[in-house]
C-alpha cells in the first residue's frame, strides 16, 4: 500500500511542472501583443494599431525590425512602411487608410530576424463597416383600404448585415411602438391585427440603423435616425383590380365591355386601355363599370385592360395609385375588304406560246394586306379580258393564292383584274395587268445576279431598240423579287417590286433574312407606244452567280469543222452557272504564228470575244503558216486560266482574179470544141447514108376468096386485135402465104 501514495506523489510533481511551463509561456505571450483588441474600423476613415515587444527573447532596439502583414485574396501582403510609424526601440504603430470591405481581416505583426527568418508578435481580426447612414425617404401605400405597406433604401449596401439592426418606429395619436411585421427595408400593418391593426388614420414614423460590435447586438458602435415622417393613408390607396371583365356586344369596329368591383360603392375612376401587337391604341375613362371602345379595326385581335384608381366624393381629381389591370382578349367582326390586291402592269410571265399560238401566261399580285383585309380573304377572283374581242371570262383561285396560269391568244392583248374576298363581301378591283400581243414589247438584255455574303448585285440591259422611238419610248423599269420554287420556278410567296427611272440599270439589294437560295429576280421594262403604257412583262433571271469568283478553265477548244480561208474559226464549250459559278463577262482569244517547233514566233494578238456569241469565232488571218491559239475566260475581277493551247495550218483557197479569167476562157473554148466535134459527126454520117443502095422487095397480092370472107363475117371471126396480134397475125399470115405457092 505505500507504493501507491508514493507513486502519487511523482505524477503530481509531473503535473505541477507541465503547469508551470505552460503558464510561463502564456506570460511571455502576454508580453508581447497588439492593441486595441477587437478593432474596429469605418471605410474612408484611418484604421490605428500599435505593436510592442516586450520579452527578453528578443533584446534590444528592435522596432525596426518589426512590420505589418496582410491576407488580401488569400495573397499575404506586406503593409507599405509609409503607413508605420515607430514608437521608440520596441514598438510601433499602423495608420492604415480603410477604402472598402476587402480592407476587413487579420492584421499580424511581425519581427525579423537576424537569421532572415521572421516570428509572429501578435495578430487581431479588424471588422470594416460602413458609417450608418440616415434613411431619407419612407415610401407607403394602402392595399383595397385594408393594408398598408412601407418601405425604404438604406442607401449604402452594408458589410455584415448580421450586425445591423434597422427599426421603424410609428404613432398615431401621440407615442411610438415597433413596427408589427418589419424586414430590414419593410413594414407592413395587416387589416386584423389587434392594437396593431391598420387604421385610415395619419401615421407618424421614424427609422432607426444601428451597427453592433458583434451579431449579440451587445455593443452599439454607432447609429443613424431619419426624420419623422407623416402618412395620410387616404392620400396613397391603390385599390384592388376589377374582377367579371366580359365582353358584351361585338361589331366589325366596336366591343363593348362589362366588369365590377368588390368596392364599386367607393368613389373609383375606371381607365380603360385597348392594344395592339402595336402597342396601345386607345384610352378612356369612366365611373361607370360599363364602356364601349369603338374606332376599331375589323377582324382584329385586341387586348383590353381596364384598371382603376380612387376618385374622392364629388371631386374630379384622381388620389392614390392605380391597381393592376385586369385583361381580356376580343376580336372583332369581319367586314368587306378595304384594299385590293397588288399589281403591276407588268406583274406577268410569258412563259410558252404553241404553234396555234396559245400562249401560257403567269400572272402574279401581292395579296391584300393584313390590316386592310378586313377578315380572312377566301378567294380571289381573276377577271380576264379580251379587248380586241370584248369578251371576258371570270376564274375563282384560293385566297392563299398568289400567281395563276391563264391560256391566251399570243396575237390578242388583255386586261387582267382582281378583287378580293371575305365571308362578308368583295374588295374593289385591283389596278389593271395588260398583256399585250406576243413580243410586243421586247424584254430587257442581259439579267445579272451575283451573290456576296447576303447582298444580291443585279444588273440589266436596255431592250433591242430602245433607241428606236417607232418602237416607243422606255419610261422605266421594274424589278420584281419573291423566294421561289426551284421546281415550278414560279413564286410560293407574295411577289414584290421596285421600280425605277429608264436610266438605272442596276441595284444592290440587302436581303434581310439573309437567305439567297429561294430567290427569284426579274426585270420588265415599260414603255409608252402610241399613248398607251404597256410592259413587256417579267424576265426571270436563270442563275444566281457569286461576285468576284474565278471562272473554271474553258473546254474543248477545237478548230470549227468548216473553216474559213485566210482566217480560223475556233469554238468552245460554254459551262453553265451549275458547273461555273462565275459571270463570264467575255472570252480572250490568244492566237500567234509558229516556228517550225510550234513556238511562238513573234508577238501574240488577243481579241475579246462576247459571253452572248453564240459561236465565237477569230476575226484576225494569218496567211500560209501554222498558228497556235488558246482562249481564257473574262470576269469583271479580272482573266480566268488559259485552255490549253491548239495548233492548226492556214489555208487559202481563194482564186484570183486571172485565175478565175484563165478558167472561163478554158470552159468556153472547151465547149466550143466539143458543139464542133458534134456538129461535124452529123454531117459525116448524112453522108455516108446519103450515097448507100437500099434493095426494096415487093409482096404479091393474093387474091381471096368470096365465099370465105363472107363466112368469116358470118361467123364474127374479124376482129380488132392489139399491135402484138397484128404482128403474129402477120408472121402466121406470111407463114400462110409462103404454104399456098
Amino acid at each position: 500500500m505505500t507504493g501507491v501514495p508514493e507513486s502519487r506523489g511523482i505524477l503530481s510533481a509531473v503535473v505541477l511542472v507541465v503547469s508551470l511551463s505552460h503558464n510561463l509561456a502564456f506570460l511571455e505571450g502576454l508580453s508581447n501583443g497588439m492593441s486595441p483588441s477587437n478593432p474596429y474600423a469605418f471605410i474612408n476613415e484611418t484604421l490605428t494599431l500599435n505593436c510592442t515587444v516586450t520579452s527578453d527573447s528578443y533584446p534590444g532596439n528592435v522596432s525596426g525590425s518589426l512590420f505589418f502583414v496582410k491576407d488580401f485574396d488569400d495573397v499575404e501582403k506586406v503593409l507599405p512602411m509609409q503607413y508605420i510609424t515607430l514608437l521608440g526601440n520596441r514598438s510601433i504603430q499602423l495608420d492604415y487608410p480603410i477604402t472598402s470591405g476587402i480592407d476587413q481581416g487579420s492584421y499580424v505583426c511581425k519581427l525579423n530576424k537576424t537569421d532572415e527568418s521572421s516570428v509572429i508578435i501578435d495578430s487581431q481580426y479588424t471588422s470594416i463597416e460602413y458609417r450608418p447612414k440616415m434613411v431619407e425617404k419612407i415610401d407607403c401605400r394602402v392595399f383595397d383600404w385594408k393594408n398598408m405597406m412601407c418601405w425604404w433604401d438604406l442607401g449604402v449596401d452594408y458589410i455584415n448585415m448580421n450586425r445591423l439592426k434597422v427599426q421603424l418606429q410609428w404613432g398615431i395619436l401621440g407615442g411610438l411602438y415597433a413596427c408589427p411585421h418589419e424586414t430590414t427595408t419593410t413594414c407592413s400593418w395587416k387589416e386584423n391585427d389587434g392594437a396593431d391593426s391598420f387604421k385610415l388614420e395619419t401615421y407618424v414614423m421614424i427609422v432607426n440603423v444601428t451597427i453592433y460590435d458583434s451579431d449579440q447586438y451587445k455593443s452599439v458602435k454607432d447609429e443613424a435616425v431619419s426624420n419623422y415622417t407623416m402618412v395620410d393613408t387616404l392620400t396613397i390607396v391603390e385599390p384592388a383590380p376589377v374582377h367579371s371583365l366580359t365582353v358584351g356586344n361585338r361589331t366589325s369596329k366596336c366591343l363593348t365591355l362589362r366588369w365590377n368591383h368588390t368596392h364599386h360603392t367607393r368613389g373609383m375612376m375606371y381607365t380603360v386601355h385597348v392594344h395592339q401587337k402595336q402597342g396601345s391604341v386607345l384610352k378612356l375613362n369612366t365611373t361607370t363599370r360599363e364602356e364601349t371602345v369603338c374606332d376599331l379595326h375589323p377582324a382584329m385581335n385586341y387586348t383590353l385592360q381596364v384598371s382603376c384608381i380612387p376618385l374622392p366624393y364629388e371631386s374630379n381629381e384622381t388620389m392614390g395609385f392605380y391597381s393592376d389591370s385586369t385583361s381580356i382578349v376580343a376580336k372583332t367582326l369581319e367586314d368587306v375588304p378595304s384594299g385590293v390586291p397588288g399589281t403591276q402592269v407588268g406583274s406577268f410571265v410569258y412563259r410558252d406560246c404553241n404553234q396555234s399560238s396559245i400562249c401560257t401566261v403567269t400572272i402574279y399580285w401581292k395579296p391584300i394586306p393584313f390590316e386592310e383585309s378586313n377578315g380572312e380573304i377566301t378567294l380571289y377572283t381573276i377577271k380576264q379580258e379580251d379587248r380586241e374581242h370584248g369578251t371576258s371570262k371570270v376564274m375563282k383561285v384560293a385566297g392563299s393564292a398568289t400567281s395563276y396560269d391563264l391560256q391566251v391568244w399570243g396575237d390578242r392583248e388583255y386586261s387582267i383584274t382582281l378583287t378580293g374576298e371575305t365571308r362578308v363581301g368583295v374588295s374593289a378591283e385591283s389596278k389593271p395587268i395588260v398583256i399585250p400581243v406576243f413580243h410586243k414589247v421586247p424584254l430587257p438584255s442581259d439579267i445579272v445576279v451575283e451573290a456576296d455574303s447576303s447582298t444580291l448585285y443585279i444588273t440589266w440591259g436596255m431592250p433591242p431598240g430602245s433607241r428606236d422611238p417607232h418602237h416607243g419610248r422606255v419610261t422605266g423599269y421594274t424589278l420584281f423579287y419573291c423566294n421561289g420554287s426551284k421546281i415550278t420556278s414560279k413564286c410560293v410567296d407574295g411577289i414584290h417590286w421596285l421600280s425605277f427611272t429608264p436610266e438605272v440599270l442596276s441595284y444592290v439589294w440587302e436581303v434581310p433574312d439573309g437567305n439567297l437560295d429561294n430567290k427569284m429576280i426579274g426585270v420588265s421594262v415599260e414603255k409608252e407606244i402610241a399613248n398607251q403604257r404597256v410592259s413587256s412583262g417579267i424576265k426571270l433571271n436563270s442563275c444566281l452567280y457569286v461576285k468576284n469568283q474565278i471562272p473554271l478553265r474553258p473546254q474543248n477548244l477545237n478548230f470549227s469543222r468548216h473553216q474559213p480561208d485566210n482566217a480560223l474559226s475556233v469554238e468552245w464549250q460554254k459551262f453553265g452557272c451549275e458547273e461555273d459559278s462565275a459571270y463570264i463577262t467575255h472570252y480572250v482569244l490568244s492566237y500567234c504564228p509558229t516556228d517550225q517547233h510550234r513556238d511562238c514566233e513573234g508577238q501574240s494578238v488577243q481579241v475579246n470575244v462576247s459571253n452572248t456569241e453564240g459561236e465565237p469565232r477569230d476575226p484576225g488571218s494569218v496567211s500560209w503558216s501554222e498558228v497556235q491559239g488558246d482562249s481564257p475566260g473574262g470576269v469583271r475581277t479580272g482573266d480566268g486560266p488559259d485552255s490549253d493551247p491548239i495548233i492548226k495550218l492556214v489555208v487559202n483557197s481563194d482564186l484570183t482574179p486571172g485565175a478565175i479569167a484563165g478558167i472561163s476562157f478554158g470552159g468556153i473554148f472547151g465547149c466550143i470544141v466539143i458543139l464542133s466535134f458534134m456538129i461535124c459527126c452529123i454531117k459525116r454520117v448524112r453522108r455516108t447514108y446519103r450515097n448507100m443502095p437500099m434493095d426494096i422487095k415487093l409482096l404479091e397480092l393474093v387474091k381471096v376468096d368470096e365465099d370465105t370472107q363472107v363466112h368469116d363475117k358470118e361467123n364474127n371471126n374479124v376482129k380488132k386485135e392489139t399491135p402484138t396480134s397484128n404482128k403474129k397475125n402477120k408472121t402466121d399470115t406470111s407463114r400462110n402465104i409462103e404454104i399456098l405457092d
